[in-house]
């Protein structure tokens, strides 16, 4: 058999208590999507309309966006989205809920959230991913599985994936390859560092 004599790797199976961890994740990556997707579509209405609506947190999104001066017309267009974003919000924190508690009860989620700036659902979703890290053979093994890709040799010199000055606050560089369920929650700015903001959201239309 080519798995006997090891032509072919063994699969590794998550045992029960990942595979619901995984789930549930799976079910809030749907749910992030969808509310980003929302207020994206939410804001273009409302630039169309003459209004630029300043950045704040998604999370924040739906409470502060009644403060912002519309006019009827647009306000009734986004409507829908608005109503169907506060159903969303309170199933998202159901789902974050669970989530939570899954992980508390898990010693090795509780210790990668001992690392600075990383919190209980990007550790959960690290160890989803990984499980047993045993199963690699060295920190490089794991870095290839996600699809870091900290530097690339060409002749036209020194490259990094996504990211191309990495001594700059910015993302973490990525290859195209690997791991989509870690990218969304470690593709942030580095600790210590952030964009700049914006004005607060309700600053009304543009001059």
């Amino acid at each position: 058999m080519a798995v006997d004599i090891g032509r072919v790797p063994t699969a590794h199976v998550l045992p029960p208590e990942r595979r619901a961890l995984r789930a549930e994740l799976s079910v809030r990556g749907a749910l992030v999507e969808t509310r980003a997707q929302y207020v994206t579509t939410i804001r273009g209405l409302a630039r169309a309309a003459g209004v630029l609506l300043p950045t704040c947190s998604t999370d924040q999104f739906s409470a502060r966006f009644a403060s912002i001066p519309l006019d009827e017309a647009t306000r009734s267009l986004v409507a829908p989205l608005v109503t169907t974003m506060s159903t969303l919000e309170a199933e998202f924190r159901r789902v974050e809920e669970r989530i939570l508690g899954l992980a508390e009860r898990d010693v090795t989620i509780g210790l990668c959230a001992t690392v600075p700036g990383v919190g209980l659902i990007v550790a959960s979703a690290f160890v989803s991913v990984i499980d047993e890290a045993k199963r690699f053979r060295s920190a490089h093994a794991v870095e290839a599985y996600l699809g870091l890709a900290p530097s690339e040799a060409t002749t036209g010199g020194p490259t990094l994936g996504y990211c191309e000055r990495p001594l700059e606050p910015g993302p973490v560089p990525w290859n195209v390859q690997g791991q989509s369920r870690l990218k969304s929650p470690l593709l942030c700015p580095l600790p210590g560092h952030s964009k700049p903001r914006r004005p607060a959201l309700g600053a009304g239309p543009r001059a």
